[in-house]
């Protein structure tokens, strides 16, 4: 049904009528309902009667928190006022429900003096809500009956003479009550028409008083003179020689310089004879996670937060007299005057502590860190492209280190590296496709039962200028996403060479990447390929990182319960360095565990300590520990002295090629030095 805008303000109006009278209502009903409960407590009926009142207290409670939000927030009256209006409704006559509940309960156990009582409460409450509800006219008859009629039906059936004439009387009060409940609605809806009209009318004439303004002001503008009229052109040119400049110098959004004015500046600035014994600190500032609030509340939100972030920084710069700029999206860059009272590491963590400051957007708070790099004046260069460049590079290198905390200032180092990763990153994408990927395998050994479990797969990246070590270029696969096409192509050809050499019951173990584990179809991934190459599930072992574990822990859980539930074996990798908890251990589910090769390098008592400690966590959660690093037979003496049973490092066999692994079998089988005889 189509409803004008006056109606529908008109209904807002009253249903705010009903909100600002629901603490009055509200106090009425849990008074008087409080002291008869008290009067029936010490009848046979006391549960029942604390029941009730505990509905009635829970119930009334709502009804003050709801109306204390629509007192708080009008405007969503306004915009949905048949909404709340049904909402109020609702608590209303749940409250009439539990009153009627009341007397209809209790009624038969109450003396004379308190059915009396309670019929002239009941009375009067009808006759209370005449005017609290007295706005919404069928609202407030419905409560009537709601209220009264119940109890004055519920009278005339008892057998006392005295209740019928009470139950009759209350039938009639209702009835007349239903009378002035219609006076007292039209009383409202006429004082209610009325204010609208007068607001009406007080708009209209406001509105005439303004044209009656604005013509007479056009009328006096008319007469100004000629001299007056050429003194306003020329303001006219000045101001829009002024606008030009901030057009073609200032960031629309934030007021800042933009990327041209910044430009300028700081060329001025590095060239005035004033400031050439000094020295000047370019801030590149980049803001951590901001594609977030764009991509989950809009643009909106996001250009809000830039112009915050803007003000804060403009006040920091003018507070000492330094420049700064939206350099672009969410880039920031500050040029920092070194007088001596602040240094540029002090300067940078200021700007950071103002960023992480909360700001606070249509009511939702977001937080930011950011990543800066520095460049100083004339040190690094001399000219503002230059070192804008070379701050830049510092705040990459800022970014990508997830282990540096400060500011990054610019280096030969930064420079290096950042060349180095683009180098490799740019020939990264070609390896495969030039066949420059091959794989290793490291055994896993059982000394013990004299046995090989299995092989460890580790990818190697010779390019024709070198070998590139996996500790260089993973972590640049990660970032750029190109780990998924490696990790693919490590499982699916790990699995056709280790089908070669392998023994029917060795198991294939194969590192996989925290980023690759954020893949949904992940599982899908490995089982496909497992299907493609008729590979045993029951084969393969998935080494995940303890640190991954830590990150991602929910999502390795439910993963690492799919890929077991198929036959797949899963290992925890580099055991104790990741700070996993118990508690994450317990829930998870893993068949082995490889302590890392930190704790035997030293293998002092502590290590030892740890080592053991992790075994016997394995052994408890019925999955088998196999350390990592074992390069020395002095080491394995220690560490089989302590029970351990199964290793894998140098000692025994550095990464073999396929071809060199039967050669590796032969050799094991007769029994060399470092096998203890058992």
């Amino acid at each position: 049904m189509l409803v004008s805008s006056f109606e529908r303000q008109h209904l807002a109006d009253r249903v705010m009528l009903l909100y600002k009278n629901a603490y009055t209502g509200a106090f009425v009903n849990i008074f008087i309902f409080t002291g008869l409960t008290l009067i029936v407590i010490d009848k046979e009926r006391v549960v029942t009667a604390i029941a009730v009142w505990l509905c009635m207290t829970f119930i009334v409670t709502l009804r003050v928190i709801d109306a204390r939000k629509r007192l708080h927030h009008p405007e969503q009256v306004r915009n949905s006022p048949y909404l709340y209006l049904r909402r109020f409704a609702v608590g209303l006559f749940i409250t009439a429900m539990i009153w009627s509940a009341f007397a209809l309960s209790f009624i038969s156990t109450m003396t004379q003096i308190e059915v009396y009582a309670l019929s002239i409460i009941l009375c009067a409450m009808v006759g209370g809500s005449c005017s609290v509800l007295g706005s919404i006219k069928n609202l407030n008859i419905a409560y009537m009956f709601m209220l009264l009629l119940p109890s004055s039906v519920l009278f005339i059936q008892m057998e006392l003479e005295e209740f019928k004439i009470i139950g009759v009387l209350g039938i009639g009060y209702l009835l007349a009550l239903i009378s002035s409940a219609n006076k007292t609605s039209q009383l409202i809806t006429d004082t209610l028409n009325l204010s609208s009209k007068n607001s009406d009318l007080a708009n209209q004439l406001a509105k005439e008083k303004y044209v009656v303004e604005q013509k007479n002001n056009a009328l006096e503008d008319a007469n100004k003179s000629l001299d007056e009229y050429a003194h306003t052109l020329e303001k006219r040119v000045e101001e829009r020689t002024n606008e030009i400049y901030q057009l073609a110098n200032t960031d629309i959004l934030t007021g800042l310089f933009n990327r041209h004015a910044l430009i300028k500046s700081a060329t001025n600035l590095f060239s005035n004879p004033d400031f050439t014994t000094n020295q000047f600190c370019v801030h590149f500032i980049d803001l951590n996670g901001f594609k977030d609030i764009n991509d989950s509340y809009g643009h909106a939100y996001g250009d809000e937060v830039l112009v915050e972030i803007g003000k804060r920084l403009s006040s920091l710069c003018l507070k000492n007299e330094h420049i700064c700029a939206r350099w672009g999206g969410d880039e920031f860059i500050a040029i920092q005057r070194l007088s001596g009272l602040q240094s540029p590491q002090e300067f940078a963590a200021e700007i950071l502590e103002l960023i992480s400051l909360p700001i606070d957007v249509r009511q939702k708070h977001f937080t930011y860190s950011a990543s800066i790099g520095m460049a100083l004046y004339p040190e690094h260069a001399d000219t503002a492209e230059t070192l804008i460049q070379l701050s830049d590079l510092a705040m990459y290198a800022h970014k990508q280190d997830k282990d540096e905390v400060a500011p990054v200032m610019f280096s030969q180092a930064t420079s290096e590296k950042y060349i180095r990763e683009q180098w490799i990153k740019r020939h990264l994408s070609e390896a495969s496709k030039q066949n420059q990927f091959s794989l290793m395998y490291q055994p896993i050994l059982d000394i013990s039962n004299h046995a090989i479990l299995g092989y460890e797969a580790l990818i190697r990246w010779t390019h024709p200028t070198g070998a590139i070590s996996p500790n260089e270029f993973i972590p640049i696969a990660e970032k750029t996403e190109q780990i998924y096409d490696i990790g693919h192509w490590v499982l699916k050809n790990a699995i056709a060479e280790f089908n070669e050499f392998a023994s029917p019951t060795q198991y294939l173990s194969i590192n996989v990447s925290a980023v690759q584990l954020h893949r949904v179809n992940f599982h899908e991934e490995v089982l496909s390929v497992l299907s493609e190459l008729s590979f045993d599930p029951r084969r393969l072992q998935l080494e995940i990182t303890e640190t991954a574990l830590v990150q991602n822990y929910n999502r390795i859980n439910s993963l690492t319960n799919m890929l077991q539930q198929q036959g797949i074996r899963i290992a925890i990798d580099d055991f104790g360095t990741g700070y996993s908890s118990l508690k994450q251990l317990q829930k998870i589910s893993f068949d082995l565990i490889k302590i890392d090769r930190s704790f035997v390098s030293t293998l002092d008592e502590k290590d030892l300590i740890i080592i053991s400690a992790a075994r016997f966590i394995a052994s408890r959660m019925q999955a088998y520990a196999v350390v990592e690093g074992v390069e020395t037979a002095a080491q394995l003496e220690l560490l089989q002295s302590e029970g351990v049973e199964m290793f894998q490092g140098f000692l025994f066999a550095k990464p073999l090629s396929a071809k060199d692994i039967p050669a590796f079998v032969v050799a094991f089988s007769k029994k060399p030095d470092f096998i203890k005889s058992t």
